[in-house]
This record gives C-alpha cells, sequence and structure tokens, in this order.
C-alpha cells in the first residue's frame, strides 16, 4: 500500500516539527529583543523627565546656570540614543513581522504534511477493509455455490 511513502512523511513530518519549534524559538527571541528595546526606550525618557524636573526648579544662581548647561550638553546624548533605541525597534518589529511569516508558513507545511499523512492512512483503511470485504464476499460466495451443490446432489439423488 503506501506504507515506504507513509515512513518517508512521517520523517518529514518530524523534521517540519523541528523547524517549527526552530522558528518558535526564533520568535520568542525576537519578542524579547522588542521588550527589551520598549523597556529601555521608557527608561531613557524617564531619565530625561527626571532630569528635567532636577532642573527646573533651581530658578536662576551659579549653581542654576551650571546644572542648566550641564542638562543641554547631557539632553541630546539622551534623545540620540533614545532615537537609536527607536530605530533599533523599528529594525526589531520588522524581524518580528518577518519571522511571523516564517512561523506561519512553518506551521501550513506541518499541516499539509500531517494532511497527506492521514489521507494516506484514511485510503490505506479504506483498501484494507475493501480486501475484507472481497474475501468475506468470497467465502460467502463460495459457501453459497457449495449449498447449492449439496442441494442439487439431494434433489438428484
Amino acid at each position: 500500500m503506501h506504507e515506504d511513502r507513509l515512513r518517508a512523511l512521517r520523517v518529514l513530518s518530524r523534521i517540519k516539527e523541528s523547524a517549527l519549534e526552530k522558528v518558535q524559538a526564533d520568535m520568542a527571541s525576537c519578542m524579547a529583543k522588542e521588550a527589551r528595546l520598549l523597556q529601555e526606550i521608557a527608561e531613557g525618557e524617564k531619565e530625561i523627565a527626571r532630569q528635567r524636573d532636577e532642573v527646573l526648579p533651581h530658578g536662576i544662581g551659579e549653581d542654576a546656570l551650571l546644572l542648566q548647561q550641564s542638562f543641554r550638553e547631557w539632553l541630546p546624548d539622551a534623545l540620540s540614543e533614545i532615537q537609536s533605541l527607536e530605530n533599533q525597534l523599528s529594525s526589531a518589529k520588522q524581524e518580528t513581522g518577518e519571522c511571523r511569516g516564517r512561523l506561519a508558513a512553518a506551521n501550513l507545511e506541518l499541516e499539509a504534511t500531517a494532511d497527506l499523512i492521514r489521507t494516506l492512512e484514511a485510503e490505506d483503511r479504506a483498501d484494507r477493509q475493501r480486501k475484507e470485504q472481497n474475501e468475506i464476499d468470497d467465502i460467502s460466495r463460495g459457501q453459497f455455490l457449495l449449498r447449492r451443490k449439496i442441494k442439487k446432489r439431494k434433489t438428484i439423488v
């Protein structure tokens, strides 16, 4: 029947399962990277707000001017770092999207293989049932013919 094909498809199915597991791990990694970047962006924005809130209440004076000057020098670097993190986040989201596509494809491939295995198994079951029914029919036909032959002999005798 389909034993060789089924054996090969089962091996293929295990390979597809392994590939799916790898893509799932990649997806988890992408999502973790996104979460980490979002956290870093939020922390950077909080730090800017904290530094700004620390500088504003000092008003005027030499210390206040020094603090404000320090903040003005630090702020572009902090904003640049946040922009860099946002760019990384954008790339990470793109990677996650691509990974999501690979995940969908891997799921479809595994399901298609499983469907083919189920189809071949169903065909094998149907073939076995047909053979069994043919054997039953042959036995019934043989018994019928034997009874008929015995009946004919009785009527002749």
